[in-house]
C-alpha cells in the first residue's frame, strides 16, 4: 500500500485506490446519517409538485427559494400537467402536491384542496390570420370556422375534458400551452391562452387578441394534495398555499 522506494513514503496505485474507497465509504456513511436524521424529523426523501402552465411559475420558484433555505435536503419534483392531468397525477399518486389544478376536483375521499383564484384566458392570433383583421367580438359561429390550437390534456385515468375543443370542428391539439403559442405564432389556428404566457407578444404586436360574444373561457385553479400524505415538506407548502398568496399567480 505504501512505497518506500525513496526517501519520500508514497501510496501505490493499490494505496491510491483504497484511499479513493475509504472516502466514498466515509461519504456515504455521512450521507446516510444525514438521511436518516432527516426522516426521522419528519421530513420527506423526495416531494412530487404538479404544475400547470395556467399559473404563472415565478411564484412558484419563489416559495421553492423560500423552501431551500429550511435546509430540509427534501429533493423536489418538479413535472408538468396540463388540464385534468393536473387531478389525474394526484389520483394516480404520481405527485404529493398538485399546484393550479384545473377545474372541479374529483370525487376522491382523500383529496384536500384549497382555491387558488379563476385563470380567464385570451383569444389570440397572429396579425396575419384572418381573424385579426377586424376588432369587434366575434361570435361562436363565426369563431367556429376556424381553425383552433389546443394542449391536450395530460390525464391518463381521469376522463379529459374537452373545454374549447368543442367550439370548433377542426382543432389541432399540441402538448402543452408552450406548444400551443408557438403554432398560433406560426398562424396556422388560433387559441385560448392565459395573459402571462401571451402578454409580452400582445404588447409587441406579435399576437392580435380578439374577445368572443357570450363565451366564458375561465377556469377555476386549485391546490390540492393527499389528507394521507404526511411530511415536513408537504406541510410547510400547504401553510403557503393560502388563497391571499396563490392570487399572486395572475
Amino acid at each position: 500500500m505504501l512505497n518506500r522506494d525513496s526517501y519520500r513514503v508514497c501510496l501505490t496505485p493499490a494505496g491510491v485506490t483504497a484511499r479513493d474507497y475509504a472516502e466514498q465509504i466515509l461519504n456515504l456513511h455521512q450521507s446516510l446519517e444525514a438521511h436518516v436524521r432527516q426522516v426521522g424529523e419528519g421530513w420527506e426523501p423526495e416531494l412530487r409538485i404538479a404544475f400547470t402552465n395556467m399559473m404563472c411559475g415565478e411564484v412558484l420558484y419563489q416559495w421553492l427559494s423560500e423552501f431551500y433555505q429550511l435546509n430540509s435536503r427534501t429533493r423536489i419534483r418538479v413535472v408538468r400537467e396540463v388540464y385534468q392531468g393536473t387531478w389525474d397525477a394526484l389520483y394516480d399518486q404520481r405527485v404529493d402536491l398538485v399546484i393550479g389544478a384545473v377545474g372541479q376536483p374529483p370525487h376522491e375521499v382523500d383529496i384536500e384542496y384549497l382555491p387558488a383564484g379563476r385563470q380567464s384566458l385570451m383569444l389570440v392570433m397572429a396579425p396575419d390570420h384572418a381573424l385579426a383583421t377586424d376588432n369587434r367580438p366575434l361570435t361562436i359561429g363565426e369563431l367556429s370556422c376556424h381553425r383552433l390550437v389546443d394542449a391536450g390534456d395530460s390525464s391518463r385515468l381521469i376522463r379529459p375534458g374537452k373545454g374549447q375543443q368543442q367550439l370548433c370542428e377542426d382543432v389541432l391539439i399540441v402538448p402543452d400551452l408552450f406548444a400551443q403559442r408557438e403554432a398560433i405564432l406560426s398562424g396556422i389556428g388560433v387559441g385560448f391562452m392565459p395573459e402571462h404566457l401571451i402578454g409580452d407578444l400582445l404588447a409587441s404586436g406579435g399576437l392580435v387578441s380578439r374577445e368572443v360574444i357570450n363565451y366564458d373561457c375561465s377556469s377555476e385553479l386549485f391546490v390540492a394534495w393527499r389528507k394521507s400524505s404526511r411530511g415536513q415538506a408537504l406541510n410547510w407548502f400547504r401553510s403557503g398555499c393560502r388563497p391571499e398568496k396563490c392570487g399572486q399567480v395572475f
